[in-house]
């Protein structure tokens, strides 16, 4: 089970877009109850989906004006996911922790990407909010350099310094969740001056099972 964080109606409603459904027990629970998170378990009448975590996912990076982009899908602890940076595309997978780069429509073992993706886990964004309040002025959290630096396990140089993440919520469905981590990666990296995420979460409970196929 995933941590679920506290949230409020301070959350941007935004019915329009894609649904992640947390699957809880009580259909009519709140933000304020903690359940949101991009999890379902299938409808067991249902045998094109499986796995408690289940949804396809859009993430996209910015730092210092270079994007990148990440259009994936998961399920429980696998992943398939495309990394599109300068024009140029290639086809990864994450299985059993390891990551695997596709050539040829085989996959084979590689070390872990050198970029920024570490930052979009779920599961640890939404512990870090666990126990804090949305600023209901702003709608934001606020997360120190301390706290993302002992999350990660970076290297870092924290000096005291604010982050935002926004949690985009409707009832029971997080939408998306949106990082400005600008200040913790200058801490990380001085050479790097801003760092903000989006991440975006749909066909929950609906992802087909799909084979990773290694050589």
């Amino acid at each position: 089970t995933l941590p679920k964080p506290k949230a409020n109606n301070q959350a941007t409603n935004n019915s329009g877009a894609n649904n992640v459904v947390e699957p809880t027990p009580t259909p009519t629970a709140t933000p304020d109850d903690g359940n949101v998170t991009p999890t379902s378990s299938p409808t067991p009448s249902n045998n094109t989906t499986t796995g408690d975590i289940n949804y396809s996912y859009s993430y996209t990076i910015n730092y210092d004006g270079v994007t990148e982009v990440y259009l994936g899908k998961r399920i429980d602890d696998k992943q398939k996911f495309s990394y599109t940076k300068d024009g140029k595309t290639l086809e990864y997978a994450i299985k059993d922790d390891n990551y695997l780069l596709e050539e040829n429509g085989v996959y084979h073992i590689v070390d872990k990407l050198d970029t920024y993706f570490k930052y979009c886990n779920v599961e640890k964004i939404l512990s870090l909010l666990a126990h804090k309040s949305v600023n209901p002025e702003t709608g934001l959290y606020v997360v120190t350099n301390e706290e993302i630096k002992e999350l990660f396990g970076d290297i870092a140089d924290t000096y005291s310094a604010a982050n935002t993440i926004k949690l985009d919520v409707v009832g029971n469905t997080l939408n998306s969740i949106t990082l400005d981590l600008s200040n913790y990666i200058h801490s990380v990296d001085n050479n790097i001056n801003s760092l903000n995420i989006k991440m975006e979460f749909a066909n929950v409970g609906k992802v087909e099972d799909f084979e990773i196929k290694m050589n």
